[in-house]
């Protein structure tokens, strides 16, 4: 799993998260690609009903977060997976307000 300091991140958009990475270049995470491998996670378990199907179908959700966790973090499902973490829960909330604000969701682990 890639881990990314906040203070790493350049920007935030509906497209996704830019950042610098550890060679010092410019990289995104796009949320469109986090959102179908979690689509592609959740649809190949075992037991998956209609209306869970279709759920899913419609789910906007690239990664899950935990405010609670030493040090706060959001994770992506990016490839590779990406863990992102955050100094402070306030400054993990301006990122997670971020997400919702472009439409994008987590699942809360806390």
């Amino acid at each position: 799993m890639m881990k990314i300091q906040a203070d790493a991140i350049t920007c935030i958009d509906n497209e996704g998260i830019k950042y610098i990475s550890n060679t010092g270049k410019e990289e995104l995470l796009r949320f469109e690609q986090c959102n179908e491998n979690y689509k592609k996670q959740q649809l190949g378990r075992e037991g998956m009903k209609q209306d869970d199907m279709y759920a899913i179908g419609k789910s906007k959700c690239v990664g899950v977060r935990d405010i609670t966790a030493k040090p706060p973090f959001i994770g992506l499902y990016s490839e590779p997976r990406c863990k992102i973490e955050f100094e402070s829960e306030e400054e993990f909330s301006i990122y997670r307000n971020k997400i919702d604000d472009f439409g994008w969701t987590t699942l809360d682990l806390s």
